[in-house]
């Protein structure tokens, strides 16, 4: 497992556009991951609901800052893969990634803020790459979930700088 210390974390969410997808039933898949450090997780060529674990990601990190909760989980669907965020007590958030065999890769303090801006960014594609299709329910959820986050990130900033 690799600890980074006290050294603020700054997490990359990576979604390959070149692999957005949506299948039958209207559902968006793509190649997801995570960066933070030199770990790819669950693995660079991952591929998921990305449509779905973004919008639940949205909601989850939403709420988790919002009602200044003590911890999130977010997960994957493929797989028993997951991504915990604790707030410590100092307030800074500590994330954990698990992987299947509920092994902690990864562990370190997190930049909350950039964490969330990258889930935009990545949600944003998605948006962007489905643009004619918003009559399915995964984009307009994207679409929504994406404008509270933003309001809140907007807000956090606001009291950082205050």
């Amino acid at each position: 497992m690799s600890k980074e210390g006290n050294a603020v974390q700054k997490v990359n969410v990576i979604l390959a556009e070149s692999t957005l997808n949506i299948t039958q039933f209207n559902s968006i898949t793509s190649q997801l991951h995570i960066e933070v450090s030199t770990v790819s997780f669950p693995d660079k060529e991952w591929s998921d609901l990305s449509g779905s674990v973004l919008a639940m990601w949205l909601l989850s990190l939403n709420n988790y800052i919002q009602n200044n909760d003590q911890e999130v989980i977010l997960y994957f669907m493929d797989d028993d893969y997951s991504i915990k965020i604790e707030r410590l007590k100092t307030s800074e958030s500590f994330i954990h990634l698990i992987d299947s065999t509920n092994n902690e890769v990864f562990g370190g303090i997190v930049d909350l803020l950039y964490f969330g801006e990258q889930l935009l960014i990545a949600a944003n594609k998605v948006i962007k790459h489905f643009h004619k299709q918003r009559n399915i329910k995964v984009i307009c959820q994207l679409i929504d979930l994406s404008s509270s986050l933003s309001s809140t990130l907007h807000n956090m900033k606001m009291r950082n700088h205050s």
